[in-house]
């Protein structure tokens, strides 16, 4: 059991002032610095917010194309990948292009529900160690987990899957929890902290709000506002200064940090530089800007390969999108409900 630190609090642990850190950046990068794959459509779970409408039914990308992709990207110079869907611990092509990024020194994380899983493909991962995972889960209140996740047993599922990654690690994994704040759990969120702290010193609890992409999050009580998540970051904070008061131990002993997750940001970015960090590749291999926006950009072999297709279309394709009305006027990650409700 250690300190809970916040990301606010980062340049002093760091002993670095990060809002002092500059370079210049050019006006389009020559890869994306970091990607999410959706690596299959298939989902055991069935989120009440899903911004993917998963589980969905296409013509994915085959093994051989996965393989060719993963060293392209490598290829292309990517620090970081993040290997999500549907469910990625469902699909044995994982391990066939995790050891390609792990070869080639680019960060691999999973994003996984936990719910139904193959721990036969878990086990293999472990094995190769330098994985990070991202668990999904939304409260330790179990009834309101399942409830937002869509089955009964999700939060069993997920909490036995932390628990089998560090029982069954051959190195330590970094493992971070996401969590969505809803109408419904918003208030409970300093105790999934604590949790996550306490038990399994679980490296980051990421905490963002609810994004309203259908009209069920509406219709099963679960849209937040910005008010309600700020007083869910003030209660979260308020608990985290209280509880760190009361540790007798150094002050550079550190489980968990908790980050309140801005999704607009990117958005935010992209439309005032015009320039491409990044990106989603989806399962049937086409490139979005967001997972938060209806802005499919196409196969990303479209232009030859995925260098020629984003060196020629995606790297400035912000440009594009700051044409259009009704995406330039949001002004928050709450505004974009309007995109689709």
């Amino acid at each position: 059991m250690g300190r809970i630190l916040l990301e606010k609090d980062l340049s002093e642990y760091l002993k670095i002032d990060c809002d002092k850190v500059a370079f210049d950046l050019p006006d389009k990068f020559v890869a994306p610095i970091s990607l999410i794959w959706e690596i299959t459509g298939k989902c055991n779970s069935n989120c009440v917010y899903c911004s993917g409408s998963f589980p969905i039914k296409v013509v994915e990308l085959s093994k051989k194309e996965k393989i060719e992709l993963a060293k392209e990207i490598c290829n292309m110079g990517v620090f970081m990948i993040c290997l999500s869907g549907g469910e990625p611990l469902t699909n044995e092509d994982l391990l066939d292009i995790v050891p390609i990024f792990l070869e080639n020194n680019v960060d691999v994380m999973v994003c996984t529900s936990g719910y139904m899983i193959d721990y036969k493909i878990l086990d293999e991962l472990l094995k190769m160690g330098r994985i990070a995972f991202n668990i999904s889960i939304d409260s330790v209140r179990e009834s309101i987990n399942d409830y937002q996740r869509g089955r009964n047993g999700a939060y069993d599922a997920a909490i036995n899957l932390v628990d089998y990654i560090r029982k069954n690690e051959r190195v330590p994994s970094f493992i971070s929890i996401e969590a969505v704040a809803t109408k419904k759990n918003y208030t409970y969120m300093a105790e999934l902290v604590k949790f996550f702290n306490e038990k399994y010193g679980i490296n980051e609890v990421r905490i963002q709000p609810v994004v309203t992409m259908n009209t069920k999050v509406v219709e099963k009580g679960l849209e937040i506002h910005q008010e309600e998540f700020q007083e869910c970051q003030k209660a979260v904070n308020d608990f985290i200064e209280e509880y760190n008061a009361k540790m007798n131990v150094d002050e550079r002993t550190v489980n968990t940090c908790v980050r309140f997750i801005n999704q607009f940001k990117l958005i935010e970015t992209g439309l005032k530089t015009g320039r491409t960090w990044g990106g989603v590749i989806t399962p049937e291999g086409n490139f979005l800007l967001s997972v938060y926006l209806p802005e499919n950009l196409g196969n990303v072999y479209q232009k030859g390969s995925f260098k020629q297709s984003w060196d020629k279309k995606f790297a400035n394709a912000w440009l594009d999108v700051r044409k259009k009305s009704e995406i330039t006027s949001l002004n928050s990650v709450y505004d974009i409900k309007k995109l689709y409700v």
